[in-house]
């Protein structure tokens, strides 16, 4: 039995290679293939080396594979569920001990507070949650709560942050509904602003932990969105 995942990550004609050799062994006797992959990755690879459709995916993958099965979208409580899991094994380690971190994560990401608003996916929101950890032992003096706000905005809308961080007072007014026709003319141009704007959990993020903190807090507003968008500058 032999288990292929990850293709994905592998360039395009390798990809397409490995799936070729695949095929001439399906129907060897004791050959079995388990294999994880995204039907729209398997489309990308194919127009990669085909210039029109010369297939669709579904159907380059019916010769195959003989039993698919489709695994559900994770629900925010599965990958909440999915984090805890592993912060709690990381916090059993002896450098863990000291570290204020794995006492205040577990607080933020309870039942109705921030951790809803993470993406849908573990591996995304274990980037957040160690971009978070790092940043709070390089940066003592960050607000928890507000830092992990400002890295699952710019992670899911990353259209809405890089506005936050160009020019904070025209994202406080078009967030609170009070843009000016220069704002307007703005989000009509700007299609991914207008979608993270007119993004409902977008919104209720910006609204909840992201406008109160720059009202009360100006000046660390600003600061922790340049501890953030630091790397953007260096791109």
């Amino acid at each position: 039995m032999i288990f292929v995942d990850d293709l994905d990550r592998c360039f395009p004609k390798k990809a397409l290679a490995f799936l070729e050799a695949i095929k001439s062994l399906v129907d060897i006797p004791g050959f079995f293939f388990v294999m994880g992959l995204d039907p729209r990755c398997i489309g990308l690879l194919l127009k990669s080396k085909y210039e029109k459709d010369f297939v669709k995916p579904d159907e380059y993958l019916e010769k195959m594979i003989q039993i698919p099965f489709y695994l559900p979208k994770p629900s925010t409580q599965d990958v909440l569920k999915s984090l805890a899991v592993d912060i709690a094994h990381a916090s059993m380690r002896a450098d863990a001990s000291n570290d204020r971190w794995f006492i205040e994560i577990p607080a933020l990401l309870g039942s109705g507070s921030i951790g809803d608003y993470l993406p849908p996916n573990v591996r995304q929101s274990k980037r957040i949650l160690n971009a978070h950890h790092s940043l709070r032992t390089l940066f003592r003096d960050t607000d928890a709560e507000f830092l992990l706000a400002v890295l699952i905005l710019v992670t899911r809308w990353p259209a809405a942050y890089s506005l936050f961080y160009s020019s904070p007072i025209r994202a406080t007014s078009v967030f609170r509904g009070q843009a000016s026709t220069t704002d307007d003319a703005l989000l009509h141009k700007d299609t991914d602003l207008t979608r993270d704007v007119a993004d409902s959990e977008c919104k209720k993020l910006v609204s909840l932990f992201i406008l109160p903190f720059s009202e009360t807090d100006h000046d660390r507003f600003t600061q922790h969105l340049a501890i953030v968008g630091w790397p953007l500058e260096v791109r």
